[in-house]
């Protein structure tokens, strides 16, 4: 699968799932969403493993024990074991949302470097051509909120 240059739900359904699972007890938001993901498009899929802890969740997809739907960017995106892969398939619910928030103490570098990393971000997407735009980010600062949408990647060992 590294190899491919994009994945659809169909073929990462025959495989071996894993989700995020923050810490015993927490909202399983990971799981809910590549469970729906799948369902929604009429996709069986065997169990989803749950790992718990981002460092274990990052060890299980660098050794090849499973595959899962992640964003584009973030730890992940940096790892030379993984490949993240965009999907072929499309849909606004593989938009994955993101919110940032802020104290109200005016204009903030720090805030401002953010969504410059945001922006970023996303046009490099946009220059190799892998998705449309996830949407547009805020050209300033607007109240004390950001929300931005990062399609969803497949993120698969590098093998």
């Amino acid at each position: 699968m590294a190899k491919r240059e994009h994945l659809a739900l169909a073929d990462l359904a025959k495989e071996r799932l894993v989700c995020l699972a923050s810490e015993r007890g927490s909202p399983r938001e990971h799981f809910e969403f590549m469970r729906r993901v799948f369902a929604d498009r009429g996709l069986k899929t065997g169990p989803i493993g749950q790992i718990e802890g981002p460092e274990a969740f990052r060890v299980t997809l660098e050794s090849g024990l499973g595959i899962s739907l992640v964003m584009g960017i973030g730890s992940l995106s940096q790892s030379r074991k993984v490949v993240l892969k965009p999907l072929t398939d499309p849909g606004d619910d593989l938009l994955v949302e993101l919110f940032g928030f802020w104290s109200e103490c005016g204009d903030s570098e720090l805030i401002r470097e953010f969504l410059g990393c945001l922006r970023a971000a996303t046009r490099r997407e946009m220059e190799r051509g892998e998705s449309e735009p996830p949407m547009g980010l805020p050209e300033r600062l607007a109240g004390r909120s950001a929300k931005v949408q990062v399609p969803a990647s497949s993120a698969v060992p590098n093998s």
